[in-house]
């Protein structure tokens, strides 16, 4: 089975922060986006939502 060509997000969800990482295109390389506060739930749910947004992930 092969993926799909397109930009993927990868979420880690912790007890204190949420980690952000994204893959190039061909799936190969994952390079760390950003490192998310994840106490404040309705922000962290914003701030997720914009990276989305502006990373426009296959998944």
């Amino acid at each position: 089975m092969s993926l799909r060509r397109g930009r993927r997000l990868a979420i880690d969800v912790g007890d204190a922060r949420i980690g952000v990482a994204s893959c190039d295109p061909d799936g190969v390389l994952a390079t760390p986006v950003e490192t998310v506060p994840g106490r404040d739930v309705p922000a962290a749910h914003r701030r997720l939502r914009q990276l989305v947004a502006e990373y426009e992930p296959l998944e």
